[in-house]
């Protein structure tokens, strides 16, 4: 994908935005997607939200979204809709693709929780040039959610990367000698009125160790003072170099020991999260349900083993984890049956109690929602069939292998967890 080139530009290039569309408007439409991208990165489960809409061309016009871009841009262009009657669809999806890539730039969250949000869905939007811009960009942030994933993960290293090292830098050390010409002259004043010279350096003894008594007396306060001057001097050289040493040490050591128990209490929980995952796969025990995963239906092993694998694994997850679960599914299914979406939604009504392992069905008019939130719905009553592509996007004749609806539910509730804080 061209870095350079916004997704507008790239709409309005492919001949998918209105070819009267000037630069103004184009400027209009730019800075009603900056004003969005504000709202997703305050709001990130809007962004999620408006991701279902932004990437189906056949998203209904009464989806919500629509109004809401259109009253973006009416913000800086008061006539937006006396010129567009009808807002195109194909420009509100523009437009909000376009916060989108704003939106995520700076944020590998949010990146993540859009691509988790829209590629099962994409894959059955069908193909064209919008869908080839489109397809473009969320693979992206799918190969960004891979690499942000595997960094979280820690893959491609040993299972808890590698430790801190401790690091600090100190000053050059110089060395330092003791005058041994100011020594021996001290010395010498220590041991009687001159040298062989007949000179003396000020602080002379005024007695030849012949003398006896007297000599001694005044011999070791003399000569400790001209050693301890000497050294003095020669260990003052390097106490700044000591005290450099001390004031680098200390916050050094601190910054380690931070690093090192970090690194520590990281190893530790991922490894006991690797713990737990193989240990979810060898029991097939729903800790959600509190229930062994046989026994129930297709559906629900669909459900709650995708619920229960986000709450093991939080989020975001390298794509090994989408395969981790496959396998779980064929343990558990090994014909791993294809069903229809249909099948899903009337298998979902007698499946026993899901609920916990389900959000909260959606509410207010009919708009965009997830699988997840659609089945939850299902749950409480068959939505009319002409709903279902409203709802969802897809067709209900839309047939998929169990493992691949699995985890396309997974991908929605790892999307749920990357955009808020309690899910």
């Amino acid at each position: 994908m061209n870095e350079s080139q916004s997704l507008l530009q790239r709409f309005f290039d492919a001949s998918l935005i209105p070819a009267d569309t000037d630069d103004d408007r184009l400027g209009h439409y730019q800075a009603a997607a900056a004003d969005l991208a504000k709202r997703f990165g305050e709001t990130p489960s809007d962004a999620v939200s408006a991701s279902r809409v932004a990437i189906d061309p056949k998203c209904p016009a009464s989806d919500p979204w629509f109004a809401v871009v259109q009253d973006a841009v009416k913000v800086h262009w008061k006539t937006f809709l006396a010129n567009h009657h009808d807002a195109p669809r194909q420009i509100c999806r523009a437009i909000l693709l376009e916060a989108l890539s704003i939106a995520v730039a700076e944020d590998e969250n949010l990146s993540a929780a859009v691509w988790n949000a829209t590629s099962s869905l994409l894959l059955h939007l069908g193909s064209g040039p919008e869908q080839d811009i489109t397809r473009e960009f969320i693979s992206k942030l799918g190969d960004e959610c891979e690499a942000y994933s595997s960094e979280v993960w820690q893959l491609g290293g040993s299972s808890g990367g590698k430790p801190p090292v401790f690091e600090i830098k100190l000053p050059a050390v110089k060395s330092s000698k003791v005058d041994e010409a100011e020594l021996t002259n001290g010395m010498s004043d220590a041991a009687g009125p001159h040298n062989a010279q007949s000179k003396n350096f000020g602080n002379q003894n005024p007695h030849w160790p012949n003398t006896g008594p007297s000599w001694s007396y005044e011999f070791p306060a003399r000569a400790a003072k001209t050693i301890a001057a000497e050294v003095n001097k020669a260990l003052a050289a390097v106490s700044p170099m000591l005290k450099g040493v001390s004031e680098q040490l200390d916050p050094a050591l601190n910054k380690y020991a931070t690093a090192l128990g970090k690194w520590v209490i990281d190893s530790t929980q991922r490894n006991e999260q690797f713990t737990k995952l193989v240990w979810w796969k060898q029991a097939l025990y729903s800790p959600r349900l509190k229930r062994s995963y046989r026994g129930l239906s297709a559906t629900g092993i669909s459900i709650a083993t995708s619920f229960d694998l986000s709450a093991i694994s939080g989020a975001p997850v390298p794509v090994s984890v989408e395969f981790f679960l496959r396998e779980v599914i064929h343990a558990l299914a090994p014909e791993n049956p294809r069903l229809t979406f249909a099948d899903l939604v009337e298998s979902i009504k007698t499946s026993g109690p899901l609920e916990p392992c389900l959000p909260s069905p959606p509410t207010g008019p009919t708009h965009r929602v997830s699988l997840r939130e659609f089945l939850a719905l299902a749950r409480q009553g068959t939505p009319p069939a002409e709903a279902v592509q409203a709802y969802v996007g897809i067709e209900p004749a839309t047939a998929l292998a169990l493992s691949e609806w699995t985890v396309w539910l997974l991908r929605e509730r790892l999307a749920d967890i990357l955009v808020t804080t309690e899910s």
